[in-house]
């Protein structure tokens, strides 16, 4: 009796273990599976950013300062439809950045310099492709903007002030058409399915594993309710949570519906997808198009009036992209990008006369050629972190032409190495800290003038997605 008792407890130990461990089996589930069904998304983001330094020296000779303060405000509003039949993208971008410097020497305030500079900039764009069966695509797009830009500086010497500027006003637009093959993916919507998934079956509330075949559904669900537009933010997040807990109930997939599974739910669908995830190639082909029209207003230190002028250009470029996303398994990703541009800009400027001052004109050309290459790895280790690792090879040639005068400028040559380190982490669906660090070496060539250089960076940013 006794024996038997034992073995009985033995045996449903086991049949235990083995249960828990069929429950809390993790999935392995391949992200290049996945396509997402019709979709239209909307997103809008706030950034602010914001940086300062200070010096202050004191030697036998001297004491001097030196300060700086930077800022900037970013808002970006991006309109994303994806079909199986086109992609389109309409987004509107509006910039402000200002700085402000001053040094001089310390207790001495008849010698100084006060220097402030800001930038303003809307942008607006509208890119489509239009697929077939093969994934073949014709793509279209059209791009304008308007900016401004300008910058004041203040000198006091021997208590003499001065002051010289200059304020620029652009705008223009452009287009682009072009041909391609490939397609790449967005499979974060299964991804987020993988990471509910999983931690539901930890917690035991799952009646067994699902297939491949059934993740696909269950993620192809998730893109869908996504879709739904709600001015109720409150009321959006209830009918998602009640479509995704649809498709448990209706596949009789729920050992229970406590408090531990609804809360897993909703931190899951909050959090699952935050960080984008691709998978996919393509091959493109594009020809784009742009004019530009400024103006340019100056004021130079001996001079009491402003300088105005003209600056208009048109530019043909032509690029080839090739592009390669590879999630490699559910947490780490490889991502590649090769590009070559070519273009050709033809430069037209004006100054008008003024006192002292006769008009000028110049016009000429510049043929541009850049070799891009990058690669970065990137690591997932939950839902709010996310880091990266990334190499980029930049090269560029320029030649320059005057089509009035008898100037020349020789080619010139550079090439750009950049090793860098990024983060991002969620306080929450709309908070995020995202840094970087990077080091590089630059190497410049043109006729007789050689140049290299090492240098470095760190930066943080924090945002804010409104939706």
């Amino acid at each position: 009796m006794k024996q038997t008792f034992i073995t009985g407890f033995i045996l449903c130990f086991f049949l235990a273990v083995l249960s828990f461990n069929t429950s809390a089996q993790e999935y392995k589930y391949d992200l290049n599976k996945y396509y997402t069904p019709d979709i239209v998304r909307n997103q809008l983001d706030v950034s602010f950013n914001g940086n300062g330094s200070f010096n202050n020296q004191t030697s036998t000779y001297d004491s001097v300062y030196n300060n700086t303060l930077n800022g900037s405000l970013i808002s970006t509003f991006v309109m994303y439809k994806n079909t199986r039949k086109l992609v389109s993208q309409f987004k509107v971008n509006g910039s402000f950045q200002g700085q402000s410097s001053g040094r001089g020497k310390l207790n001495d305030i008849n010698n100084s310099f006060l220097g402030t500079q800001s930038t303003t900039n809307l942008n607006i764009g509208y890119d489509v492709r239009f697929y077939n069966p093969k994934k073949l695509f014709l793509s279209l797009g059209i791009h304008g903007g308007i900016g401004e830009d300008g910058n004041m500086n203040h000198f006091t010497t021997n208590s003499v002030k001065t002051k010289a500027g200059n304020q620029n006003f652009d705008g223009g637009f452009g287009g682009s058409i072009g041909v391609g093959f490939g397609r790449i993916e967005s499979v974060e919507d299964a991804r987020q399915a993988i990471y509910l998934l999983d931690e539901l079956s930890k917690k035991g509330v799952l009646t067994r594993q699902l297939s491949d075949d059934e993740i696909f559904r269950f993620a192809q669900q998730i893109s869908r309710v996504k879709n739904k537009r709600f001015l109720d933010a409150r009321l959006h997040l209830i009918d998602e949570i009640t479509s995704v807990d649809s498709f448990f109930v209706s596949n009789h997939l729920l050992t229970k519906s406590d408090a531990s599974y609804f809360t897993t739910l909703y931190d899951y669908w909050q959090y699952g997808a935050l960080n984008s995830r691709k998978s996919g190639h393509e091959f493109a082909i594009n020809l784009s198009p742009a004019l530009i029209l400024s103006s340019d207003n100056s004021l130079s230190i001996d001079s009491l009036t402003w300088a105005h002028g003209y600056f208009n250009y048109f530019r043909r470029e032509l690029s080839i992209t090739y592009n390669y996303e590879k999630p490699v398994s559910l947490n780490w990703q490889h991502s590649a990008n090769v590009s070559l541009n070519y273009n050709s800009t033809l430069y037209d400027r004006k100054t008008l006369a003024q006192a002292n001052y006769p008009s000028t004109n110049s016009k000429y050309t510049s043929d541009n050629a850049y070799l891009r290459g990058r690669y970065y790895i990137s690591y997932y280790p939950h839902t709010r972190t996310n880091y990266s690792v990334g190499l980029t090879q930049f090269f560029y040639f320029m030649s320059y032409e005057d089509m009035i005068g008898s100037t020349t400028s020789p080619d010139i040559l550079q090439s750009s190495t950049l090793f860098n380190l990024n983060a991002s982490y969620y306080f929450s669906p709309q908070f995020r800290l995202s840094g970087s660090a990077g080091i590089g070496c630059n190497f410049q060539s043109s006729n007789d003038y050689k140049f290299s250089g090492l240098n470095g960076g760190i930066s943080a940013s924090l945002i804010y997605s409104f939706f």
